[in-house]
């Protein structure tokens, strides 16, 4: 009886939770998410008119911006409909991949955090108009901050920072809580626990780089912006993070996986971090930003090789257009290098593997730019 008043409870929460919902996407999809008050308040003096004109400027056109309008539109029917029978089942399919691919893995939780050399100082860089060099020596020392915070060892500003980032859930593991969450709602008690001790390591990764992340932005924003003060420091950094990291949940998800019965939701389970990887960039190029772009895409051959990079392939293609380097331009070069370092040398893994061969170990499949399962 109390497990079904509980449940009655949830729904009825839930239902309220969606309708406010629904109505405040109206009113920002109509320009009226501020009211005539409001915009009196914030503009002394403003007529009737003027606010008319406000809500026109602010509301999506149908006439001019249709296409935006029925984005729009499918992404609020999205977020607002209840999951389905279908819903469930692909999301059981999609945890279990999950945990078949990232659990209990060293390995896994290790390529998480190899970001912080790629995404997260180009991001810091474009973002506040520091240097990457000054940005990579401050993600390590931000790194450091972070363990000395870990350990009660944190200098009381490091101690303030990393609270208030904690306390206000930015450095939540998102990927574990949206990739797993049908096997935790569903399942028996022990098997949520399995599911959580299961995807730990790769979690806590991710709340180090989320909490690191944030942490040398902000303290590059205070360095470059002195006068936005503490808390347009903390939202860009914020800002840089999700940008960085990505943010996971259905209202981030592209639209081609929206919908009840679409198993395409299945095939971008492990892409939307690459996709939001290549949506970073574009916005770096957006904004004139070629060197954090650049760093983008030649970070990964740093790490991993060169084929882990897109040039690689480009240049590849190139190369072959011309009639140099043969059928595998690529290859070559690999063959070349164990030619000229020995073969099994420290200088041929690297020339293929990137830094991680200079320590036997092979990362190429884990961090090259395309869109695949994960290895």
């Amino acid at each position: 009886m109390l497990k079904a008043g509980l449940q009655y409870a949830k729904c009825i929460a839930g239902g309220l939770a969606k309708r406010e919902a629904a109505q405040k996407m109206t009113l920002a999809l109509t320009g009226r998410e501020t009211t005539f008050a409001e915009y009196q308040d914030q503009n002394p003096g403003a007529k009737w008119e003027d606010y008319q004109q406000f809500v026109r400027d602010s509301a999506i056109d149908p006439k001019t911006q249709p296409r935006l309008l029925e984005e729009t539109k499918s992404w609020m029917k999205e977020m607002l409909r209840n999951d389905e029978q279908a819903d469930r089942i692909l999301g059981t399919i999609k945890g279990l991949a999950v945990l078949k691919f990232l659990g209990f893995r060293v390995s896994s939780a290790a390529v998480n955090m190899t970001n912080m050399v790629q995404a997260v100082p180009a991001t810091i860089a474009a973002q506040t108009g520091t240097s990457i060099s000054r940005a990579l020596g401050q993600v390590g020392s931000s790194a450091r901050a972070y363990k000395q915070y870990r350990t009660g060892k944190a200098e009381q500003a490091d101690k303030e920072i990393f609270t208030e980032i904690s306390e206000r859930g930015w450095d939540n593991p998102q990927f574990n809580h949206e990739a797993a969450a049908v096997l935790r709602s569903k399942a028996g008690n022990w098997f949520a626990k399995f599911t959580d001790a299961a995807m730990w390591m790769f979690g806590q990764a991710e709340k180090v780089n989320r909490a690191v992340t944030i942490h040398a932005a902000y303290m590059q924003a205070k360095r470059m912006s002195p006068d936005l003060g503490h808390v347009g420091w903390m939202n860009k950094a914020k800002q840089v993070s999700d940008d960085a990291h990505g943010v996971y949940g259905k209202e981030t998800a592209p639209a081609w996986t929206r919908g009840a019965y679409n198993p395409l939701k299945l095939a971008y389970t492990f892409q939307r971090f690459m996709h939001n990887y290549f949506l970073n960039m574009g916005q770096m190029w957006e904004r004139g930003k070629y060197k954090e772009l650049t760093w983008m895409l030649i970070s990964p051959a740093l790490i991993a090789g060169p084929g882990a990079t897109l040039l690689t392939p480009i240049a590849a293609s190139m190369l072959g257009a011309l009639g140099i380097g043969g059928d595998d331009p690529e290859e070559e070069f690999y063959t070349w290098a164990e030619q000229t370092f020995g073969e099994g040398s420290t200088g041929a893994r690297v020339a293929r593997h990137g830094f991680s061969g200079a320590l036997g170990v092979n990362l190429k499949g884990s961090l090259e730019m395309g869109f695949a399962m994960p290895t």
